[in-house]
């Protein structure tokens, strides 16, 4: 007897990917094989592809049917070719109906719940799956695996190219005291200005100003009087994704593997960075982390929100986007966030954290709390 795995493929891979680890560790490993059932535009996008590596399963154990996805006839006929030619009685099939179209849904449950077959269903962004067939008293089952970040991207077609994503050039306590020296105007922005125009040198020497402001804030480099390109990174807002990054990983308990800083992907030729991405509950998160909005006469918060707002295209539906601020200029004279600001990351659906929030805790900790609490709000 084999166990055979049936998914359905569409633009969400993650559904099929959380399904099959979910079902190796349930069946200790021991899926035989694995048939996807296609369409000629998915496997144009390389959707198959990118569920099997992400599902981290060896390419010989699958096996792809490509049908015309609004054609019951077609999906029929070749499903039971493949039936007649690959399936023994003994066999336990195990199929997945999440992906695909509608009549893709319907035509295969039809066929497979003639079978000896079970039939489950992932309701999206829920850490739960549902057996639709043959019914059952009990049929609602908890998801127990949680998916790294690396296996996440890699679903989307998307390789991280960071060498290390979770290393850090200062430590937590460091970060924690230029966060307070920022919030206290204790950061000479003339310095920073003028470090943030040499960030793509290698390495530039110090002159008086610039040393008395290392000085202040007790800032130690690798080379005597030197800064190399690290720490000018660091300095002109490095300091502060690594702040953000300690606050997530404070907030929130996560493993190296479900969380990383500035993390360089490369998709289809396409470079991108994004300062902290995470994983949580199966969830992707990505935080872009600006100590302010205004760089040179750029408008970093319209760039920022707008790049945040397509990220439901390269992963998926849900996925959440953050927007952390220490520009002084989000809010009016009375303490309150300007509404045209809060409008705008409502309309592109990014969620949007300044200083005034971060450095109250028990406002910090509702941002926390949604987070924990997303899953269930989905």
């Amino acid at each position: 007897m084999s166990n055979v795995l049936v998914s359905l493929v569409s633009n969400q891979t993650i559904p099929n990917v959380l399904f099959i680890r979910e079902m190796e560790n349930e069946l200790g490993k021991d899926v035989q094989r694995y048939l996807f059932v296609s369409t000629e535009a998915m496997e144009n996008k390389e959707k198959t592809e990118f569920t099997i590596l992400g599902s981290c399963i060896k390419k010989s154990k699958t096996e792809i049917i490509k049908v015309v996805e609004d054609s019951i006839e077609d999906i029929n006929s070749k499903l039971k070719t493949w039936f007649a030619e690959e399936i023994n009685d003994e066999d336990n099939i195990i199929v997945n109906l999440t992906g695909g179209t509608k009549i893709m849904s319907i035509a295969v449950y039809n066929l497979f719940k003639e079978r000896k077959s079970t039939i489950y269903y992932l309701p999206i962004g829920k850490n739960k799956y549902k057996q639709i067939f043959p019914s059952a008293k009990h049929r609602e089952y908890n998801l127990t695996f949680r998916i790294p970040l690396k296996d996440y991207l890699i679903s989307y077609g998307i390789k991280i190219t960071s060498k290390d994503i979770n290393r850090t050039l200062k430590d937590k306590e460091y970060t924690e005291y230029l966060f307070r020296k920022f919030l206290n105007n204790e950061f000479d922005i003339k310095v920073i200005g003028e470090l943030r125009k040499k960030r793509n040198e290698r390495e530039i020497p110090l002159n008086e100003k610039a040393k008395s402001f290392l000085d202040e804030i007790k800032f130690d480099t690798e080379k005597e009087e030197i800064l190399n390109k690290k720490e000018i990174n660091y300095l002109t807002g490095g300091w502060f994704e690594e702040y953000v990054y300690n606050l997530v990983r404070e907030h929130i308990q996560l493993d190296n593997d479900k969380i990383g800083l500035s993390v360089q992907i490369s998709r289809a030729k396409t470079q991108n960075e994004f300062d902290v991405m995470f994983v949580y509950e199966n969830i992707l998160y990505v935080i872009e982390c600006k100590t302010a909005l205004k760089d040179d006469g750029r408008n970093l918060l319209n760039d920022t929100l707008y790049k945040l707002s397509a990220l439901k295209k390269d992963f998926g539906l849900i996925v959440r986007g953050y927007l952390f601020t220490l520009d002084k200029n989000l809010r009016d004279k009375n303490g309150i966030l300007k509404s045209n600001y809060q409008k705008r990351a409502d309309l592109l659906g990014v969620q949007l954290v300044d200083g005034a929030t971060l450095s109250k805790k028990e406002k910090l900790n509702k941002i926390f709390n949604r987070i924990k609490g997303d899953v269930e709000n989905v």
